[in-house]
């Protein structure tokens, strides 16, 4: 589709098995409703959007080879993934700008977001194995009449409500934040993050009516899995809570600024730590956080300044 978008839909789209390669100038696979995929080969080299849902997507197994200017996988509300191998190069567009899907998203969906996974209301990963390069770089698509740069996609994984991860094996090669929430709940599977501001963030911005629920609280949950974050700013960042009750959580900072530290977390909120372990290495502040944190767990925090080039050697 040298024109537009690959594959429409005004109602559902429902896409079973079998091998799908799509080229196009707007979004590779749209659906003005849900998106289901389940199984098969699906190869996407889209300027905007690779998946899009203006509702629902719900992708289960599969082989997904997603190259994209904008969102590698986009729902306007709910975006479910249950296994499937994911490898995907994304970024945001420069010149040459990509044009929008014709399906409409959820006014819930923040048009300047750029995250390869994005979505409105809720995020669940329940397995699969994801490669993420939101680097960028430049591409050139004659296919497509299309020249552009990609430059580094703000967020990995984007939601603008609670992101649980439970049992999926994530690689994240470069971005600016790497996850990016209302609330992160990380229950299992292993997260390895290389991030250009931000390993993981959350912000508060719920309505009034779902901060009236605590299913909505704003914060950061780890109860098992493993963490692993290098980053040239902030580690963790919470705007509210951090939970740590099983777990591997390890993060590693360059920033040498007094204002980024690699654990930070809301000084009106709580921290409990009462499970798992956590490691910290940073060249500037360690934790900017409460001194009456909740719990004792493994935890090893470093602050070190050195010179460039030095070598620091522990026994």
């Amino acid at each position: 589709a040298p024109q537009g978008d690959g594959i429409t839909a005004e109602g559902r789209l429902l896409l079973l098995d079998g091998s799908l390669q799509i080229t196009a100038a707007g979004a590779g696979l749209c659906s003005g409703e849900a998106l289901y995929a389940a199984g098969g080969f699906f190869t996407v080299d889209s300027l905007a959007q690779a998946i899009q849902a203006a509702d629902t997507v719900y992708l289960q197994d599969g082989v997904f080879s997603l190259q994209t200017g904008g969102s590698s996988v986009q729902a306007g509300k709910e975006l479910t993934i249950s296994g499937g191998v994911y490898n995907v190069t994304a970024g945001k567009t420069e010149t040459g700008k990509a044009e929008n899907s014709s399906i409409q998203q959820s006014s819930r969906q923040k048009a300047t977001a750029a995250g390869v996974f994005s979505a409105g209301t809720s995020m669940t990963l329940r397995g699969g194995a994801f490669t993420i390069d939101g680097a960028g770089g430049s591409r050139s698509d004659g296919s497509i009449s299309a020249s552009h740069t990609l430059n580094a996609a703000d967020y990995g994984f984007q939601c603008d409500g609670i992101l649980t991860i439970d049992g999926a094996e994530i690689v994240i090669e470069s971005c600016e934040t790497a996850l990016f929430a209302q609330s992160v709940d990380i229950k299992g599977g292993t997260v390895s993050i290389s991030a250009v501001q931000t390993g993981v963030r959350t912000t508060d911005s719920f309505s009034d009516e779902e901060k009236d629920s605590a299913a909505y609280e704003t914060g950061i949950m780890v109860s098992g899995g493993q963490l692993s974050i290098q980053t040239q700013g902030d580690g963790v960042a919470s705007s509210g809570f951090f939970t740590l009750t099983g777990g591997v959580v390890l993060v590693e900072t360059s920033a040498r600024s007094q204002e980024n530290s690699a654990f930070t977390w809301n000084p009106k909120s709580r921290c409990t730590l009462s499970g798992g372990s956590l490691a910290v290495l940073s060249a500037g502040a360690a934790i900017q956080a409460p001194s009456s944190a909740q719990g004792m767990i493994n935890a090893v925090l470093l602050s070190l300044t050195t010179a460039a080039g030095q070598k620091l050697q522990l026994k």
